[in-house]
């Protein structure tokens, strides 16, 4: 988690949460540097605190009278960055008077909202989590791989431990070595199978942006895929929404798609017996009714034609019943989905990708995070900038295709460099003037030029 780990979602931090885990994120919210965001994340984390029955939290000991004060530095720090602080008076009085009535789900929401002037997206985070993807990239390098794709809920961590009896919870790439005999099948050496979180996935955008980024880069290193597209009879909709929705983004990550589909398996999840009959007729509706831009995506519509013909002949899927699913047709789909042609060197045909949504984000928060740069420029608070250009530059790094971010940081490097340029030139200028008119120098010209070395250090 990141140091400031929370996003402007009301269920962001669950109340099963336990106490270690506050902690660290208190513990590591406590090295921003001190700016309003941070005075947010500080009370959500004591809200959080109280919630689950937390008694201290450092050196703090956790009480109404500790988050009344927060609540006080808070509205001076606002003050100190905001020119226009008081357009956040009614967000005080509804904080003040959700804090008197102990309504600490409407002080949360009230603390959410005010943060979105400063985050709508957790750039910490995001760089956090394609961190751990580089630690998995390392496990599946030169290794065969079979990716496990779908949105959330479609079965993937169902199919897994169906596949291999792991259970496991993640919120970036995972990745299971798997013996072939280990698990029935009478054929030597193995495969690693690879889960992700789902597209778009419901735990928030910094998840679906990490996931989209550190994706690509984990598999690129591996020696081939084979893609498993898991779909949930659950998830499908009357419109088959949810796998339009993967459908969209598997051709974004594999732009020549058309030529790999060999690779492709598709796979059931949670369907009766009567959505199963139907699954071919289904696909073949929703080839009928593509609207005109889905009929012009030639990658789009060779993969759901794949998807039909694939069901023409067999429909793999698992079918969840209450017992145990016979062990034959466990092993059988096992090797229905490593007998498909892989994709060899799979890093020069995959590519980043992120959802319409996640990348309108990214532009918004670097926006935020430039205006906020400017806004500590002219505060003389460095220890932020610093803070807030590496996040961003950080981003730019890994959204190389990504020119808006770039001409976010761009512009931020440009706007610090004319602010330090002009302290230098006013510092210059005055003690120059000083000397020409003979004037005798004072201690606040002094000083004043000492505050603007000091600055310019």
């Amino acid at each position: 988690m990141s140091y400031s780990s929370f996003s402007p979602r009301d269920d962001y931090l669950s109340k099963n949460q336990n106490e270690d885990q506050i902690r660290e994120v208190f513990m590591k919210n406590g090295k921003m540097p001190e700016c309003s965001e941070k005075r947010i994340n500080q009370l959500l984390l004591l809200i959080e605190a109280m919630d689950n029955k937390i008694e201290k939290l450092g050196e703090k000991e956790i009480n109404e009278k500790l988050i009344d004060d927060q609540l006080e530095l808070l509205f001076e720090q606002i003050g100190k960055e905001e020119p226009n602080a008081e357009k956040f008076a009614r967000n005080f009085q509804e904080l003040k008077r959700s804090r008197q009535v102990f309504d600490w789900k409407k002080m949360r929401r009230g603390l959410l909202e005010i943060l979105k002037q400063w985050k709508v997206l957790d750039f910490g985070e995001i760089l956090e989590l394609i961190e751990k993807t580089n630690e998995v990239s390392t496990s599946i390098e030169n290794q065969d791989i079979l990716l496990l794709l779908g949105k959330t809920g479609a079965g993937k961590s169902t199919t897994i431990h169906y596949l291999t009896g792991s259970e496991f919870e993640r919120k970036c790439v995972t990745a299971i070595p798997v013996n072939f005999e280990e698990v029935g099948m009478n054929k030597k050496g193995g495969i690693v199978i690879c889960d992700t979180p789902g597209f778009d996935d419901t735990s928030g955008p910094e998840i679906d942006i990490a996931n989209g980024i550190g994706l690509i880069r984990a598999i690129s290193k591996s020696k081939s895929v084979r893609l498993v597209i898991l779909i949930s009879g659950q998830g499908m909709g009357d419109r088959c929404d949810g796998l339009r929705d993967v459908v969209h983004t598997l051709v974004g990550m594999l732009p020549s798609i058309e030529d790999h589909l060999d690779a492709f398996s598709y796979v059931f999840v949670k369907y009766t017996s009567e959505q199963r009959a139907n699954i071919n007729g289904n696909l073949k509706d929703l080839q009928r009714n593509l609207n005109e831009e889905e009929r012009r995506d030639e990658p789009f519509c060779q993969l759901i034609e794949d998807m039909i013909q694939k069901t023409k002949k067999d429909i793999l899927s698992i079918t969840l019943k209450a017992n145990d699913e016979d062990e034959d047709e466990r092993i059988d789909l096992f090797r229905s989905l490593v007998s498909t042609t892989p994709i060899s060197n799979p890093g020069d045909y995959f590519t980043s990708f992120a959802t319409e949504k996640s990348r309108f984000l990214i532009q918004e928060q670097a926006n935020l995070h430039q205006n906020q740069i400017i806004g500590a420029s002219k505060r003389n608070d460095y220890e932020l900038i610093q803070f807030k250009l590496n996040e961003l530059k950080s981003l730019c790094d890994i959204l190389e295709t990504n020119e808006r971010v770039k001409r976010c940081y761009q512009e931020s490097i440009q706007s610090l460099k004319e602010t330090i340029k002009s302290i230098y030139n006013n510092a210059t200028t005055n003690l120059k003037k000083c000397f020409d008119e003979e004037n005798k120098l004072t201690q606040q010209d002094l000083q004043d030029y000492l505050d603007s070395y000091n600055i310019l250090r």
